[in-house]
């Protein structure tokens, strides 16, 4: 009975064992799975702060933008409709500006200054010559001028004109030379050959004629030859 008693002891033990080391494993399991989450958590708010710094340099890059465009649309300056350019305004004298009016201005005084004709004549005399600086200035910021624009183009194309009557005349040298060497060819060969009765020409067909027929009479006189040596 106590040998039993032993055993069955024995047995729970074992059991107590096993379960003590499987929960040890699913702790151990479960702290791993823990801080893989963690880490992923971690990975997920990085990526989010990574795409709110891209969000917020997207924005100040619009607003640089914006900035330029609000510039460059002050740069631009309208006088009577006449859109005015950025290099040539600084030539233009501005403007004075005008005198404050209401509780600035003094009270109790009279408004000095021409009358409102005045200020229409002058303000339409001052368009005008605005308008007319305006146009001067372009006329100064501008690279080249018509006539001297019209002068180098006449040269650029002398100077194709001259290249193409200098190419012309060389291929034209050319064609000469050789017309030359095929008649000096042709003389040799007839003086070689001893033969009477061909005139000297440049046409080529007639030049193909002339040495068919110089063939012709080889051929003959080689047969010619040969039947000698077989009758001696």
């Amino acid at each position: 009975m106590t040998k039993c008693l032993a055993k069955k002891k024995k047995k729970k033990r074992k059991k107590r064992q096993r379960k003590k080391k499987q929960r040890k494993k699913e702790k151990r399991k479960k702290g791993k799975k823990e801080k893989e989450k963690e880490k992923e958590k971690e990975k997920e708010k990085e990526k989010e702060k990574e795409k709110e710094k891209e969000k917020k340099k997207e924005k100040e890059k619009r607003k640089e933008v914006k900035k330029r465009r609000r510039r460059r649309r002050r740069r631009n300056v309208f006088i009577g409709g006449i859109r005015l350019k950025p290099g040539c305004v600084q030539q233009i004298p501005r403007a004075a500006p005008p005198r404050e009016r209401g509780a600035a201005a003094a009270p109790g005084r009279r408004r000095w200054g021409p009358s409102g004709r005045a200020r229409a004549s002058l303000a339409s005399g001052l368009k005008q010559e605005l308008f007319h600086r305006h146009k001067e200035a372009q006329q100064s910021c501008r690279p080249h001028n018509l006539p001297l624009l019209r002068a180098a183009q006449q040269r650029e194309m002398e100077a194709v004109e001259q290249r193409i009557r200098e190419e012309q005349r060389m291929m034209d040298e050319k064609i000469v030379l050789e017309l030359d060497q095929k008649v000096i060819d042709q003389q040799s060969t007839l003086e070689k050959a001893g033969v009477s009765g061909f005139y000297i020409t440049t046409n080529p067909q007639e030049l193909t004629l002339q040495m068919n027929l110089l063939e012709l009479i080889r051929k003959l006189q080689q047969k010619e030859a040969q039947a000698e040596k077989a009758y001696s």
